[in-house]
């Protein structure tokens, strides 16, 4: 059988940017970076459960959004990713919570009934590069995320990196990223 899930509060120019589903398929997150949420194109992550009897028509059960904006243009879910089995989502936006040029990944995590804003990984500042993906482990210890227009050393433009970010010992905190990949990165 077919399912449709819809946005229940979706405008006609917000467009689904981004999807991801648990490997249990459980739950599926689809992120609306144009949302006209808490602000113009701010963006939100809507939440989808599977119901007991499995998949049907619904509107989403969870709408998730950071905790600080910029006051526009945020996009935040413009990439997400779901741990396996769906108790961890991590998710990126194009702008800072500043309003600046870089990109912001967040992690948040659910107890089976609510979801919460677990941390903000920041990324490197260089004002104009933007997170176009996002990947979670399996098990939610580590997010990676691609930021596309990266400028390495300021001379070679747009050539992009990737950004890891590793759960600490005492859990998901606000943190920089702990390791930048980048074309001259050697392993």
């Amino acid at each position: 059988p077919t399912a449709t899930l819809t946005r229940s509060t979706r405008n006609s120019n917000e467009d689904v940017n981004s999807v991801a589903i648990s490997q249990d398929g459980s739950t599926i997150a689809v992120g609306f970076s144009s949302a006209d949420v808490n602000g113009s194109n701010n963006g939100v992550v809507c939440i989808y459960d599977k119901p007991g009897g499995g998949w049907a028509n619904a509107t989403e059960d969870h709408v998730l959004q950071p905790g600080a904006l910029a006051a526009s243009n945020h996009l935040f879910g413009r990439a997400v990713s779901l741990s396996s089995d769906g108790t961890y989502m991590a998710a990126v936006s194009r702008s800072g919570v500043s309003g600046s040029g870089y990109s912001t990944a967040y992690m948040f995590s659910t107890n089976g009934t609510t979801w919460t804003e677990d941390a903000v990984l920041s990324m490197e500042d260089q004002g104009t590069q933007y997170a176009e993906s996002v990947a979670i482990t399996s098990n939610g210890s580590r997010v990676i995320a691609g930021a596309s227009f990266w400028d390495l050393d300021g001379t070679t433009l747009n050539c992009g990196c990737i950004y890891v970010w590793d759960k600490p010992a005492s859990g998901w905190a606000d943190k920089d990223y702990d390791i930048q990949l980048t074309a001259d990165t050697r392993l």
